[in-house]
């Protein structure tokens, strides 16, 4: 057993820095591609943040005062979503514009508690997006929520 372990040593004491350089080599390559990882899903997670404020914000102002320039804001607000959101966001919006498209005069002939829950839907997917979860409820964020619609 003692002759074993002599070998063993002299084997390491041989070859271990043989075996150190390489393995320390990829140990380092794994953690720079972890990290990679996270600093790139962390800018995503930012990119998406400033989008999806963007969004709301262009959103709002369409709702308060439907003119061209608005209607060209929120539509290039919608074209970053579409390259940048997550998928459920995506979908949610789309519900969004579903209001839009249903109506010959704009948001003015929406039912106004539809509305906003589904304009709380798409904020709730979008903290869910950004802080990979929400305890929020949609009523919860509807009364926070400034966006109705007048008749």
């Amino acid at each position: 057993m003692v002759e074993e372990l002599s070998t063993v040593a002299n084997f390491l004491k041989d070859y271990g820095t043989i075996i150190a350089i390489p393995a320390a080599a990829l140990v380092g390559s794994i953690a720079y591609v972890f990290q990679k990882f996270t600093d790139q899903k962390a800018a995503l997670i930012e990119l998406r943040r400033k989008s999806y404020t963007a969004y709301l914000e262009s959103l709002f102002n369409l709702i308060a005062k439907i003119n061209p320039e608005n209607n060209h804001i929120y539509n290039l607000k919608l074209m970053e979503l579409a390259a940048v959101a997550s998928d459920e966001v995506v979908r949610q919006v789309a519900r969004v514009q579903m209001i839009f498209d249903n109506t010959v005069s704009g948001p003015a002939q929406v039912d106004p508690a539809n509305s906003k829950i589904i304009i709380g839907e798409v904020v709730l997917a979008m903290r869910k997006d950004c802080f990979e979860s929400s305890r929020l409820t949609v009523p919860e964020i509807i009364k926070i929520t400034p966006i109705g619609y007048s008749k």
